[in-house]
């Protein structure tokens, strides 16, 4: 039995839903995962059905002529149920997931929330509560004892309902796909424990001849946080309680090289073209943003993976989507794949 479950209404959206097969149904675990400027029009399930209903700006003829890979994404989204006439609270990052967080119009938003987030709900009714990757509006305080909480900018994730969090607390690091370091926090008792999870692979030099030459010598954020989320569903969870994972890519949002903030968005960070390598026709750039996407899709068929091998999948409901359309940054143009499948 497949049925939708009230959450935030976004573009590219949908969930799958398998209740639990015995008679005491206990509560669901909720996974959900998001990616960051993602296109409605850039997945495989949803590009096909814009084509065929002539909503498409680029290529007129389905198939389109520059396709980009999501079979995982698409396996997902025939399982389960679509929500492709919904929209994002906003229409970049922080806004629109404050808009999730919350519950609140971007029109009522408050410096901080003035009540408890969905995932301190969710605590208080006894799920254990995750992060991983892209934190933001639960950003890391700034200026030490003098700061206060921002619009938009609320402090550690651990005070707004989550146990464990490992990623970037920083909306501006988050566009750094290959950092010498992020954060993990834990929260024992009422203190949050935060350290340093420390990337030595890509303390050497980096840009994108090198990261490409040898990916497995350097630490792509996609990997480290899809690693991270599988290691504590494998090891770090309480079975006998249910869960909420929240898996926050930063992928396929515009990126540098090197380390932000000193490194611009110049283009799509990502270890392979795959199989784009031999698309020379296409600008380079959008070589790696084709690739960003399926590297990402592929990390999505891990965690699907994992569900069904410590047997979660039919007690998990699985949201997948983006916080927001797609981005016309680091040189990728928004018209080369019809990345908003013909919205505006």
């Amino acid at each position: 039995r497949r049925n939708a479950w009230g959450g935030q209404p976004h573009p590219l959206m949908f969930a799958r839903w398998l209740w639990l097969q015995t008679v005491a149904a206990t509560a669901p675990n909720i996974l959900w995962i998001m990616a960051d400027d993602l296109g409605i029009g850039e997945v495989g399930f949803e590009r096909r059905a814009a084509f065929a209903r002539g909503e498409g700006s680029g290529p007129a003829a389905p198939p389109p002529a520059r396709p980009i890979s999501t079979p995982h994404l698409d396996a997902l989204a025939a399982s389960g149920l679509t929500f492709d006439a919904a929209y994002a609270g906003y229409t970049v990052c922080a806004p629109s997931r404050t808009t999730l967080f919350t519950g609140r119009h971007s029109g009522h938003f408050v410096r901080v929330p003035s009540a408890p987030t969905f995932p301190d709900r969710l605590r208080s009714a006894g799920y254990q509560t995750s992060a991983f990757g892209k934190s933001a509006p639960m950003d890391a305080p700034e200026g030490g004892s003098s700061w206060r909480p921002r619009l938009l900018e609320w402090g550690w994730p651990n005070l707004y309902g989550f146990d464990t969090f490992v990623g970037q607390a920083n909306q501006t690091l988050g566009h750094n796909m290959y950092p010498t370091s992020v954060t993990a926090l834990r929260l024992s008792s009422v203190t949050a424990q935060n350290s340093t999870l420390l990337l030595p692979l890509n303390s050497k030099p980096k840009s994108r001849s090198l990261c490409m030459a040898q990916p497995d010598q350097y630490n792509h954020t996609t990997d480290v946080f899809n690693q991270a989320a599988l290691e504590w569903l494998r090891h770090g969870r309480d079975p006998a309680r249910p869960f909420f994972l929240y898996m926050s890519f930063t992928v396929p949002h515009a990126g540098g090289w090197g380390s932000a903030p000193l490194s611009p968005e110049d283009g799509n960070p990502v270890p392979s073209d795959l199989q784009y390598a031999s698309r020379t026709s296409w600008p380079e750039v959008e070589r790696d943003h084709a690739a960003s996407i399926t590297h990402l899709d592929a990390r999505i068929g891990e965690m699907m993976v994992a569900l069904d091998s410590l047997q979660l999948a039919n007690s998990t409901i699985v949201w997948f989507a983006s916080d927001n359309g797609p981005h016309n940054e680091g040189g990728h143009s928004v018209d080369f794949f019809s990345s908003s499948g013909g919205l505006r």
